[in-house]
């Protein structure tokens, strides 16, 4: 698992590690969302800024719906992304929010928190 976990104040944090799969990158996903299960996370940032790779509609779309597994345990969910990662339509967020999980994606880490921690 190349993923980074961390409890902070409010949340827990989670950081995508370096690298330019997409299969490497769901399965981080998928290994976010066992931690998530696991400790009960109810907020979660993931920074995904260190992912290289290209994304395609349809990556978007199987993103949007792999993200969407975490919404019967994560409450809210704020993504950090590189601005040339972020579709302007959202696509991926709009995928995963038409499947229940509460999202966003954000290129300020200051507006992804103020976001996440702020009451449901």
């Amino acid at each position: 698992m190349n993923v980074a976990f961390a409890e902070r104040e409010g949340y827990h944090e989670a950081l995508i590690g370096e690298t330019d799969s997409l299969a490497l990158m769901k399965q981080q996903v998928a290994d976010i969302l066992k931690i998530c299960i696991e400790r009960g996370t109810r907020r979660l940032l993931v920074d995904m800024t260190k992912f290289r790779g290209t994304l395609s509609t349809l990556d978007r779309y199987e993103l949007g719906t792999l993200t969407a597994s975490f919404a019967p345990h994560v409450e809210r969910g704020a993504i950090l992304a590189k601005a040339d990662q972020i579709d302007v339509e959202k696509f991926g967020v709009k995928v995963a929010r038409n499947r229940g999980l509460n999202v966003d994606i954000f290129t300020d880490r200051d507006k992804a928190l103020a976001w996440l921690l702020e009451p449901a």
